[in-house]
C-alpha cells in the first residue's frame, strides 16, 4: 500500500497540510458551524428512497435551514408527472433525470466498473484544468467496510482508491458524528 495515500481520518489533515489541491485558498472548515456560517455555495446529496411530498417539503426546510443551494437526491422513484406538480405547487426548480429507467441494463459489475472509470476519468479532466470537484450519489459502498478491510482492493473498492488517491475527501464527517445513525429511509406512513 502506497505511503502517501491517506487514510480516512488522516485525508482531512494531510490536504491541510499539503495546502492540496491548489486553489484560490479556499477556507478550511473545521466545524459545522463554520461550513454552514459560510458563504460558499453549499450542496448536499441524500438517497431519498421513494419521494413523498411530505419529504420533498421536509428537504426544502432543510435547504432553507442549513443555506443549502443545491441538493441532490438519489433513488427518488418520482415521476416526471409528478415531479412537475411539486415544482410548482411548491415553487422550487429542479431538475429529474430518469437516463436510468427503463431498457435493457449491463451486468451489474460491468456496469460500475463503468461508472468508477468515468468518475475517475472526470476528476482526471478536472484536475488537469484546476476545476473544483464535487462528487454526489448513493453508490452503496461502505468506506469503514473499506478502511476495516485487512485486503481493500477488492473491486467494489476501487472508487475509494481513486478519491483517495487524487486527495479528495469525505464530507460526511464533518456533519456526523456517528455514520452508523444516518438514517436515510422514512417510510410514506410513519406508523411503519
Amino acid at each position: 500500500m502506497d505511503n502517501n495515500i491517506p487514510s480516512g481520518s488522516s485525508l482531512s489533515s494531510q490536504l491541510i497540510k499539503n495546502n492540496s489541491p491548489k486553489l484560490d485558498s479556499p477556507p478550511i472548515f473545521h466545524s459545522k458551524k463554520n461550513l454552514l456560517d459560510s458563504t460558499i455555495t453549499k450542496i448536499a446529496s441524500t438517497n431519498i428512497r421513494t419521494l413523498n411530498k411530505y419529504k420533498f417539503i421536509g428537504l426544502i426546510d432543510a435547504m432553507k435551514d442549513h443555506n443549502i443551494n443545491i441538493y441532490g437526491l438519489s433513488e427518488t422513484n418520482c415521476s416526471e408527472r409528478q415531479a412537475k406538480i411539486w415544482q410548482h405547487q411548491l415553487g422550487v426548480r429542479s431538475y429529474f433525470d430518469y437516463s436510468q429507467l427503463g431498457g435493457q441494463r449491463p451486468r451489474r459489475r460491468l456496469q460500475i466498473e463503468a461508472l468508477h472509470k468515468y468518475i475517475d476519468d472526470t476528476i482526471s479532466d478536472a484536475q488537469a484544468r484546476d476545476i473544483e470537484v464535487i462528487i454526489m450519489g448513493d453508490f452503496n459502498i461502505n468506506y469503514r467496510k473499506y478502511l476495516m478491510a485487512f485486503v481493500n482492493n477488492k473491486w467494489q473498492f476501487s472508487l475509494f482508491c481513486t478519491l483517495e488517491c487524487r486527495r479528495l475527501l469525505d464530507t460526511i464527517p464533518i456533519f456526523n458524528d456517528n455514520d452508523e445513525e444516518m438514517y436515510t429511509y422514512t417510510p410514506a406512513d410513519s406508523n411503519k
